[in-house]
């Protein structure tokens, strides 16, 4: 089965590693990707196989709502960030291309609603902090492409 974020290709409108200003103009490292659908469904899909969701916030000031995804079989979680609502809860097992949420604008999104998606290796979730921000991710480009996740560049 084809894995999918959205309904229609995902675009891709932020880059894992760009350097972004705050709005105390400092700059910080991008630690994700942000996607937006080329259509007007914002239903937001996990891509992986054999997910579970590990964890839920329903108001973090950076993430907004945001949900984690964590697949044994891909040994790692993935961190869907800024939806406006929330459809899964902490503990269900989550399939490929199940619906976990809307996007939306939630937290800290002054470029509107968009996807914010981070992935953090399972070597890593040991020691995971949820609450704390910007902490060892990678680029889950690799991932989505493996995965056969139907993405484009977004042209400005």
């Amino acid at each position: 089965m084809k894995a999918k974020l959205f309904n229609s290709t995902a675009l891709i409108i932020g880059y894992y590693g760009e350097t972004y200003t705050n709005s105390k103009n400092q700059p910080y490292p991008h630690k994700g990707v942000d996607f937006a659908p080329k259509l007007s469904d914002w239903t937001v899909f996990n891509p992986m196989e054999g997910g579970e969701c590990v964890h839920i916030d329903h108001a973090h000031p950076n993430y907004g709502k945001m949900v984690m995804i964590h697949s044994r079989k891909h040994r790692t979680t993935l961190r869907f960030c800024h939806l406006d609502s929330i459809a899964v809860n902490v503990g269900d097992k989550i399939k490929q291309n199940q619906k976990i949420g809307v996007m939306g604008a939630t937290g800290n999104a002054p470029n509107g609603a968009h996807v914010h998606l981070e992935e953090i290796p399972q070597k890593d979730f040991g020691n995971y902090d949820f609450n704390t921000p910007l902490q060892g991710n990678s680029d889950p480009l690799s991932l989505l492409y493996y995965l056969g996740c139907d993405m484009e560049e977004y042209k400005w």
